[in-house]
């Protein structure tokens, strides 16, 4: 008689126990945010790629961490601020243009190019 309270009685306990363990995970599961997105540049073209790991072995990582798949919204932040208070903290750059872009790629493009040519 004794024997068999004792078993219910720690089985019981152990029931408990996974309870609260269970309850436990799930909190810190709770809290859990996801990946961030980070902005990648391809070396040999120049692209930029938004993605929350490595697109591959030609990627370098631009660096910053942002909350969605288009690489707007800063961690944290939205982008209008980082940009609002980083201008008064640091000195402006000029920001590079879509020509400079341009003419960037198509000269890694024709190093590509006359590098395939010449073997």
């Amino acid at each position: 008689m004794m024997n068999t309270k004792l078993v219910a009685l720690t089985a019981l306990l152990l029931f408990l126990s996974l309870c609260v363990a269970a309850l436990m995970l799930y909190a810190v599961a709770a809290y859990a945010e996801p990946a961030p997105w980070s902005l990648w540049k391809n070396r040999l073209d120049g692209r930029t790629h938004c993605a929350q790991s490595s697109p591959g072995k030609n990627w370098d990582n631009m660096g910053g961490t942002f909350r969605d798949p288009r690489c707007q919204t800063a961690q944290g932040r939205s982008i209008d601020t980082v940009t609002t208070t980083s201008v008064a903290t640091q000195p402006a750059r000029a920001a590079p243009t879509e020509m400079n872009r341009k003419s960037k790629m198509l000269e890694l493009m024709s190093i590509f190019v006359t590098a395939r040519s010449s073997q």
